[in-house]
């Protein structure tokens, strides 16, 4: 209102001053009586002390109305609010209205208490200088102990109060937002410092004070100081040793006042008292979490300081609800202002294919959010105090009503969002005797609507503050008492049909058959119908859900991908009853009825959502005759399911095709308690003791195995399980893996200095990664995790247990030692500015470190030794964390767990350990332990190695597969480990790879996984094997865990059921599933009756005969025992009995295996060598359009990749180019000859093209077009004649003429599901020949493949699956789904280091679906044939070449020893810098006891 009206109706005494002073502010006021009516514009407060407001609908919000389970807020009309000095006064009817009492009419507004944002960033961190510290010179020493003044990120000291502006930014609109108090918290730092709790008023900031609201605000997240402490793990290390200065401090001032004899005062630490101060004051911290594991860390924190808490910010706090009330811990909410995540189709037909994530996963994000606003209500009902905050879009407050609005649309009640926004935020705040309700003795504080808070149409009115008023919305009229708007529609709502389906429903049933009892979590916004479903049959989501007037209609999707089964409910809505109809898949119809049940006050924590439970009445007369289905219905437990009839299957058929998915929940959903009661009968036990017990039982009561026997009976109350025909084996242990470390990668090391054994793991570790379930998924039951190897002595370890959805505390095994993490050679060295860079500074820091450690370990053992009267007088040494761990390394309370390589820097630890008489109780890594293994059992260390990994970098290039089995030989004890995400492979078929290399005994490898590791963490009393008095961690295999075709069927810690594979979303189909759920194990002959490796006559000639072998041609069927005849490099014949001349040399194969030689489709072997050194990589060049390069060109023919590949039975490699866009031409080499041109087979192979990722990539591939284009543009001219050419000869376009032609075959290596169906497109587009390599995602488009008969290079099988969202077994299930839908298929390994694993990435596919015989092709003779050399190589056919391998068993597995390899009909030696090396130091070893393990090397 900009005209100025003053109305003097009765003469009232006021000076010219507050006239004029009225005028200039442009007050309207009517004198009535000696009162003032008052309207205030905009952001003016009114000039009078006094202030009366009269009339409106008033929320009071008082304490006795508190309880929110079914009371409503007391409203009352014509009442009178006083106020004086801004505090109220009076509430009353009949009121006299003082003189001089400005009025403020309030007619037809609602008014309620001040909202309160408990939570806004102060915005003013970058102007908070750092404490300076002393020079640590980290170029000099490694600092083994933690500087008293090393407060990175802590500035506790400071006050937002003392560096609020006058104008505090953001106060008008916090104003218009509806807001009256704001509590402003310092962010961005470990300690913040103090907040500050102010009215928003116009006044300085120190008028408006109110006070701090709390003591300390802490973060924990990574932060860029650049220096300590760089990751969360260090910062909660950080904060303890801070926190311990600070109570020292405290203690020094004490004796310091006391006189205590030649004691100093301490100097003045402001920080430091500004600690001593909190801790005393016994106000809360108020500490930023969102994630459950920052929330529970935050709570245990608190625990462990003696310190209250408040978690601001809490967006998981959903899943720490039984914390939360257990500790008493309040939570300020960050609410979401975010719009509602869109649930979208992908655009139609191929071009759409991955280009949004699949339906189902926008619909659970679209759920996540709407559970996130249910959030508040939910812990408010669960008894957590709430408040709420704007931290997520703090420079946008005005969103806040609408966020409170869509709060209330889910079912929040009025009455929860004004406690919320006022009492909750106020006794959160320690302000509850001044805010939060309108009451006597309160500050007047209102926040005033011209309609209800849940009235969409409702806007801010007024707020007053502090009895100033602020005025808003000039022409907003009052919405009517009803909640209508003008239009007459009702408040806040869209339609007719609000909140019809909304609430809880109980339905009984009188059916006795298909009947269903279930949960159905349901939410309506609008006409939309969402949420989950639960039940014994299984668990699902509303995929489709609609209100029309008062019929719903809703489908339920149960299972996972295509064995998804749905319920189709169809009702009517009238009042409190719903009725209708209830349909499955493949059932009947039924009927089904509800009754809506009363709100409970008490939600579960698990459960945010309103429930339906549902069960069915009597089936419908037209159902009633009907025979049972057969097929998969919801209304029966999924497990029990029986084959379908024909005409089931071709309904099911009908039904478009979904892909599987695996979300978070489908992760933490577990398969039925047993309350670690269950007995596991009929299988072959493995017991890890070395004794395999056919047809046993295994009985687990209370979490712990009772018995084990052939004879046992399930006691009451006991799960059965069924394990007949399939294997029982120990959980499986690794030792060191990095997975469960909060924010991946880089927050594993904390780097920043060289000795960091203050920090701890089990600070870090995050129970809902999805790496923990998809390695519960292999069998495994125990991890330690490991610190990084950036440090010399780095951080302590934790060990836990794989019992996905728990909280972090649950995750730590409870019995386990603590150990520490040392680490030496190139990952401590390669720090530059940071001693050491040598091996000579590792030896040197470890030495010092120790020596520190000894005087810090006496100045406290002098302390200990005084009587308690003399510490009561004496100062105690400061307690240093690091300096206190290292104290602990040297007393053998902690553990040494030290990565390592090389042989000389290993005997050095070895050496430093014993001079201080410590033991090293495990060496990691470990790869050149077979140097000197003798040295390193008689330490006693266990050694924790890989299988076979190599030459990732220099100090790795030594390493042999051998490794293992000779440190077994010289009386180690032997673990394999992942190092996870460096090996994302089964334990189990790492450690079968000792049975090939070394001849280890397949139960003896078994160990390598189970009872060793549970040795080297020092928990075997209670895991690592099968035995009486042993925690109940088993797992169920389909064959033995050692065979490659093995996959984890079952997974149990404590007896609890963790896992069950049959009951998890999958991407192999069910009947690949059925089809290989049980498998003899493989017939493995004793170790000491094994074959050795052939021995070739030193002349074989260029014609002889292998003779009494088992023939495996792959393009016919195998010949049991027969002959091969060989001439001049090539295959003759083949047969059961040939007819030859008798002087042609004969080899007889004394019943060994052979099979074409494997070829590694895509691969780098020969054209690199160590990865790490770019210099000796020639695989990717710079620039984006390379197609004339040749891999060919490159090849160096004395590789020792060459030599490893073919040991183990690669014969031929396709060689890929590897960088830009189209990075040059690939190449196929035999791995044998004097030259790379005579290894050559085919030098342009095909034209290799990396295709674009991300979402905008349409210019790149615009570019790859012109390219094309231009290429056939260009091979037009040539046609014609030389001269017609403008310019001289592009090489690059001439070299991709026969690509663009469609002569050759291009090599597009797309991973995702959006890059193939953009290269199919490509393909089709511009009629190329095309192989897609890679394919990580192909099995979404297996059909789309099938069609357009574009093969397949599959690459890697054995990793994590591409997409969050994708189910575990993804990339190992993918080359069988392709096999299913007729996709042809090769295999490539995962870079030259492993090529020689190529045949093992196969058998993980024959263990998730692709049958045996199709995975041996895929390795030969289709392989050939996708590389344009059938003709010529690929199965053992007369006329091909003479590539084979002789081996004693299936070529696919870990276990079958290869003894020959030729190649092009030359017998080539199994043999390798590894095998020499490995031979070399064989020397070393210990001869075996009699009847004691000899590792057998070629």
């Amino acid at each position: 209102m900009s005209i100025l009206a003053i109305v003097l109706k009765r003469r009232v005494f006021c000076s010219p001053a507050i006239f004029q002073r009225a005028l200039l502010t442009g007050l309207i006021l009517t004198f009535t009586g000696g009162t003032a009516q008052l309207m205030a514009q905009e952001a003016v407060p009114h000039p009078f002390r006094q202030l009366a407001i009269e009339g409106g609908i008033w929320h009071l919000n008082t304490p006795d109305e508190k309880v929110l389970a079914d009371a409503s807020a007391k409203t009352e009309k014509s009442r009178l609010i006083l106020s004086r000095d801004g505090v109220i006064t009076d509430i009353s009817q009949n009121s006299v209205i003082p003189p001089g009492t400005s009025i403020l009419d309030a007619a037809g507004l609602h008014i309620y208490p001040g909202w309160i944002n408990a939570g806004l960033p102060s915005g003013l961190e970058q102007n908070i200088p750092l404490m300076p510290m002393q020079e640590m010179g980290l170029e000099q020493t490694s600092l083994a102990h933690l500087p008293s003044d090393l407060r990175t990120g802590f500035t506790p000291d400071f006050d937002v109060m003392s560096r609020l502006p006058r104008e505090f930014a953001g106060t008008s609109k916090l104003r218009g937002a509806g807001f009256t108090t704001v509590a402003i918290w310092p962010s961005g730092r470990i300690c913040n410092g103090q907040g500050v709790l102010l009215q928003l008023g116009d006044k300085p900031p120190r008028e408006e004070w109110l006070g701090t609201g709390a003591g300390q605000v802490f973060e924990f997240s990574p932060q860029s100081f650049g220096v300590y402490p760089s990751t969360v793990m260090g910062q909660v290390a950080l904060f303890r040793q801070v926190w311990l200065d600070a109570m020292r401090h405290e203690q020094h001032l004490k004796l310091a006042a006391s006189g205590t004899p030649g004691l100093s005062r301490p100097p003045k630490d402001a920080g430091w008292e500004s600690l001593i101060e909190f801790k005393q004051s016994g106000r809360p911290a108020v500490i930023i979490a969102d994630t459950a594991n920052d929330i529970e860390r935050a709570i245990r924190l608190g625990e462990e300081h003696g310190l209250k808490v408040i978690i601001w910010g809490g967006k998981e706090a959903r899943q720490q609800i039984e914390l939360l009330k257990s500790t008493q811990t309040p939570v300020i909410l960050a609410l979401n202002a975010d719009d509602a995540p869109k649930v979208e189709e992908s655009p139609a037909g191929l071009a759409g294919r991955g280009k949004k994530p699949p339906k189902d996963v926008q619909e659970n994000s679209l759920l996540e959010y709407q559970e996130e606003l249910d959030l508040a209500g939910t812990l408010l009902r669960s008894g957590i105090r709430v408040g709420l905050s704007s931290r997520r879009f703090s420079d946008q407050p005005q969103k806040f009503l609408g966020v409170i609005r869509k709060m209330i649309e889910r079912g929040l009640k009025e009455e929860e969002a004004v406690a919320l926004l006022t009492s909750e935020s106020a006794q959160i705040l320690g302000q509850e005797q001044q805010l939060g309700s309108i009451a006597p003795g309160k500050l007047a504080n209102f926040t005033i609507l011209n309609g209800p808070i849940s009235n969409a149409k409702s806007v801010v009115r007024y707020v007053v503050i502090g009895g100033r008023v602020f005025e808003f919305s000039h022409e907003a009229k009052p919405l009517s008492e009803s909640g209508k708007a003008d239009d007459g529609k009702a408040a806040g709502s869209d339609s007719n049909n609000a909140g019809l389906v909304s609430g809880e429903w109980r339905v009984k049933s009188t059916a006795t058959e298909n009947s269903l009892m279930a949960t159905l979590s349901i939410v309506q916004t609008g006409d939309r119908l969402t949420g989950r479903f639960s039940s014994e049959q299984g668990d699902g989501r509303i995929k489709q859900g609609t209100v029309k007037g008062q019929e719903v209609e809703f489908v339920v999707s149960i299972g996972a991908g295509d064995r998804d089964v749905t319920l189709e409910f169809k009702g009517t809505v009238r009042g409190n009853t719903m009725t209708g109809k209830l349909k499955s898949l493949f059932g009947t119809a039924i009927d089904f009825t509800a009754e809506r049940k009363p709100q409970s006050t008490k939600i579960d924590g698990s459960a945010a959502l309103q429930a339906i439970e549902v069960t069915t009445i009597e089936e419908s007369g037209d159902s009633k005759n009907e025979k049972p289905q057969k097929p998969a219905d919801a209304l029966k437990p999924m497990h029990l399911e029986t084959a379908q009839s024909e005409k089931d299957a071709q309904e099911k058929a009908a039904v478009a095709k979904k892909l599987p998915l695996e979300l978070k929940a489908d992760r933490q959903r577990r398969p039925p308690s047993t309350g670690g009661n269950v007995l596991i009968k009929g299988g072959t036990v493995l017991t890890g003791t070395g004794q395999s017990l056919a047809g046993h039982a295994v009985l687990i009561q209370a979490g712990r195995i009772t018995a084990i026997g052939t004879d046992i009976s399930a006691p009451d109350g006991t799960t059965v399980i069924d394990a007949t025909g399939q294997f029982v084996v120990p959980g499986q242990i690794d030792t060191h893996s990095h997975m469960m470390m909060g924010r991946g990668l880089g927050g594993v090391n904390e780097a920043t200095n060289s000795i960091t054994c203050e920090v701890r793991v089990r600070d870090i570790v995050d129970g809902t990664d999805p790496d923990s379930y998809r390695w519960l998924a292999t069998g495994l039951t125990t991890a330690r995790l490991l610190h990084g190897s950036a440090n010399t002595i780095g951080g302590q370890d934790a060990v836990v247990q794989m019992k996905i959805g728990a909280s972090t505390h649950d995750h730590l095994f409870p019995f386990s030692r603590q150990g520490v993490k040392f680490a030496l050679g190139e990952n401590v060295k390669r720090k530059n500015g940071r001693f050491p860079n040598t091996r000579l500074g590792v030896e040197a820091t470890i030495t010092r470190a120790f020596v520190e450690s000894l005087d810090y370990r006496s100045r406290w053992m002098a302390y200990d030794r005084l009587s308690a009267e003399e510490k009561a007088k004496t100062l105690p040494p400061r307690r240093d964390l690091r300096l206190e761990a290292l104290s602990k390394i040297l007393a053998g309370e902690i553990l040494i767990h030290s990565h390592c390589y090389r042989s000389d820097e290993i005997l050095m630890l070895l050496r430093v350990a014993s001079s201080h008489g410590i033991r090293i109780q495990s060496l990691q890594h470990v790869l050149e332990g077979f140097k000197i293994a003798p040295e390193i059992a008689a330490h006693g260390a266990s050694t924790s190695t890989f299988a076979d990994h190599w030459a990732y970098k220099v100090e790795a290039y030594d390493a042999t597969p051998y490794n293992a089995a000779m440190l077994l030989q010289a009386g180690a004890s032997v673990v394999i480990k992942s190092d996870f995400p460096v090996t994302p492979n089964a334990l189990n078929h790492e450690a079968a790879k000792s049975i090939r290399h070394g001849n280890v005994p397949p139960e003896v490898a078994l160990q390598f996984v189970t009872r060793n590791p549970a040795r080297e963490l020092g928990i075997d009393e209670h895991v690592g094997t099968i035995e009486v008095g042993k925690l109940g961690d088993v797992a169920i295999f389909n064959t033995h865990p050692m065979s490659g075709f093995s996959r984890c069927e079952k997974t149990f810690i404590g007896g609890e059921w963790y896992f069950d594979r049959s009951r998890q979303p999958a991407v192999m189909s069910e009947a690949a599933a059925k089809a290989s759920e049980k498998i003899p194990a493989p017939d493995w002959p004793p170790a000491e009756k094994r074959l050795p490796v052939m021995e070739w006559p030193e002349n074989l000639g260029k014609e002889y005969l292998l003779v009494n072998c088992e023939i495996h041609p792959v393009d016919q069927p195998k010949i049991k025992l027969g002959m091969i005849h060989i001439k001049e490099g090539k295959i003759l014949a083949l047969g059961e009995k040939l007819e030859a001349d008798p002087s042609i040399t004969r080899i007889d194969l004394q019943g060994r295996r052979v099979f074409p030689g494997m070829i590694d489709a895509s691969t780098t072997v020969g054209i690199t060598e160590i990865s790490q050194l770019s210099v000796t990589s020639d695989y990717s060049e710079i620039g984006q359009f390379q197609p004339d390069l040749a891999a060919a060109a490159a090849v160096n023919p004395d590789s020792e990749h060459i030599f490893t590949a073919r040991s183990g039975g690669i014969t031929l490699a396709g060689l890929s180019p590897q960088g830009g866009r189209i990075s040059g031409q690939n190449s196929i080499i035999a791995l044998q000859g004097w030259t790379s041109a005579e290894m050559t087979l085919l030098r342009d192979a095909g034209l290799q093209i990396q295709w674009p990722g991300g979402d905008a990539n349409e210019v790149a591939i615009r570019e790859l077009k012109a390219m094309f284009t231009a290429a056939r543009t260009y091979a037009a001219a040539m046609s014609k004649s030389p001269e017609s050419l403008l310019t001289q000869r592009d090489l690059r376009l001439e070299a991709m003429i026969p690509y663009a032609s469609g002569e050759k075959k291009v090599f597009i290596e797309a991973n995702t599901e959006k890059q193939i169906a953009e290269a199919l497109l490509f393909i089709e587009a511009e009629k190329l020949q095309a192989v897609i390599t890679g394919g990580a995602d192909a099995w979404k488009l297996a059909d789309e493949l099938a069609t357009r008969k574009v093969p397949v290079i599959v690459g890697g099988v054995i990793r994590r699956p591409i997409h969050s969202w994708d189910p575990f077994d993804a990339c190992y299930a993918n080359a069988g789904r392709l096999h299913e839908a007729g996709v042809k298929i090769a295999f490539r390994s995962d870079g030259a280091p492993d090529s020689r694993n190529t045949p093992f990435h196969a058998a993980t596919s024959v263990a998730y679906g692709l049958p045996e015989n199709e995975a041996i092709k895929a390795i030969t003779i289709s392989a050939a044939e996708i590389l344009g050399i059938g003709e010529l190589t690929g199965s053992i056919t007369p006329g091909k070449r003479a590539d084979l391998v002789i081996a004693d068993g299936s070529i696919l597995l870990q276990g079958t020893q290869i003894h020959g390899v030729l190649i092009g009909g030359t017998a080539v030696p199994i043999d390798s810098r590894q095998h020499r090396l490995a031979k070399k130091y064989q020397a070393r070893l210990p001869k075996p006891a009699q009847g004691g393990f000899e590792v057998r090397i070629p």
